[in-house]
């Protein structure tokens, strides 16, 4: 089937342009490696953006702070963030946690 309706066409470019725009290149996702996409690595980017105390986000997670916060660190190397804040957002356009994720 070919699309030939102008209007559609036009709707249809300015989707994928829009889509491609704002998407975040691959070899940025490629730079996280299998360790920084475990689950326990998504469970510990997600007590970072929601903000809970190491202590308290050791303890939900079972693990020693001194553990916890050796995974905050690799982490935040690894996505090369400078914060904690920015280690978040970096996991979000990376696609290693949802905004809704994130925001729990």
């Amino acid at each position: 089937m070919t699309i030939r309706v102008p209007m559609v066409l036009r709707a249809l470019d300015t989707l994928f342009t829009g889509a491609w725009s704002s998407a975040t290149p691959a070899r940025s996702y490629r730079r996280v490696s299998a360790r920084g996409r475990t689950e326990i690595a998504r469970q510990v980017l997600g007590c970072l953006t929601s903000g809970i105390t190491d202590e308290a986000a050791a303890q939900s997670l079972g693990l020693s702070v001194r553990t916890y916060r050796r995974h905050v660190a690799e982490l935040m190397q690894e996505l090369g963030a400078v914060s904690r804040f920015q280690a978040g957002v970096h996991a979000v356009e990376l696609g290693l946690l949802t905004p809704e994720t994130s925001a729990a």
